[in-house]
């Protein structure tokens, strides 16, 4: 069967192609030879295409392009008009319609040795250093360990790849080493959720009965919330912010100060005289004899037990599944 002949009053229509510039490295749309669609919507898609590559060789140009240190490059970083680099939560959105997930900040390098200076050469306290610098518990033990090994790597001559740390600070927002609490690197006071507490309990209380944090958690076995939490010195700090003075708080950190090492002056005292009362000593001229008080329990656990194994009687196989 002969080719069927294309009628002549049916208008062809032509598609945009790319292809790239011999002068430069910009995206130009090309005509195609021929089309067989309907005429509307073959002007609607080359429209739409004319636009996507105006766009692209101008604000969409940012793109291409590795991002600025400690800068994210996701479609709302930038103004979609002008290319201008934006500031806030949308910069930090890899999904733009997507606002509860954003992109959670890595460390600095400058932090992570600062953390680890303070731990190791200055012998500060996790707790102390994670209060500090805003970072949590977990992750300054992390940087610790992991600092540890590193060092120990460069002594020992082994090759270390830091290409894997690049990557990742030119992909993700960077929370650099400025000390100052309005740039906390994650929240440090969050409460943990244990796994006891994702069911439900139904306790019958009484309408006069205060029911407080403290017996929420004891239904669950569990401490109350404010011992749970990793900082609660943080939660009396700021109380204490709030309801006192400055008069107030310096008063009553010396007033707090003299207890504690009166507490612990007595707690001494209080142990030294206790050792010379259980202690005896015998002079008899040549020799001094010093005599303790042992209680039977005391030496048989410094000692050991004596086992029952070979005792006559013992029955030492199983005799249920438990």
């Amino acid at each position: 069967m002969p080719p069927r002949i294309r009628n002549p009053s049916c208008p062809s229509v032509s598609f945009l192609t790319s292809t790239p510039s011999p002068s430069s490295g910009a995206l130009v749309p090309t005509r195609a030879r021929c089309a067989f669609l309907s005429t509307t919507q073959a002007k609607a898609q080359t429209k739409l295409r004319r636009d996507f590559f105006e766009w692209l060789n101008g604000p969409g140009a940012v793109f291409t392009q590795l991002p600025h240190a400690g800068k994210t490059n996701y479609l709302g970083a930038y103004d979609l008009k002008t290319g201008e680099p934006k500031e806030g939560r949308s910069a930090q959105l890899p999904f733009p319609l997507n606002s509860a997930f954003p992109s959670s900040p890595v460390v600095s390098d400058e932090l992570a040795n600062e953390v680890y200076r303070r731990v190791v050469e200055g012998g500060k306290s996790v707790r102390m250093v994670s209060a500090e610098l805003n970072v949590s518990l977990q992750r300054v033990a992390a940087i610790v360990r992991l600092k540890t090994i590193e060092n120990r790597w460069e002594k020992e001559g082994k090759p270390i790849k830091p290409f894997l740390t690049k990557t990742i600070h030119g992909m993700l927002p960077i929370t650099p080493l400025t000390g100052s609490i309005s740039n906390p690197h994650e929240p440090i006071n969050d409460l943990p959720a244990h796994p006891l507490t994702h069911t439900q309990h139904f306790v019958s209380v009484s309408e006069s009965r205060a029911f407080t944090r403290a017996d929420a958690g004891a239904e669950f076995g569990l401490p109350p919330a404010d011992e749970m939490i990793p900082h609660p010195e943080l939660i009396a700090e700021e109380r204490e912010r709030r309801q006192l003075t400055p008069e107030d708080r310096r008063q009553r950190a010396q007033v707090k100060e003299w207890q504690e090492n009166e507490v612990k002056r007595l707690e001494d005292e209080k142990r030294r005289q206790k050792q010379k009362d259980e202690e005896m000593v015998l002079d008899s001229g040549r020799w001094r004899w010093k005599i303790q008080n042992a209680e039977t329990g005391k030496v048989g656990f410094r000692y050991g037990l004596p086992h029952e194994d070979r005792k006559k009687g013992q029955v030492k196989i199983p005799t249920r599944v438990e």
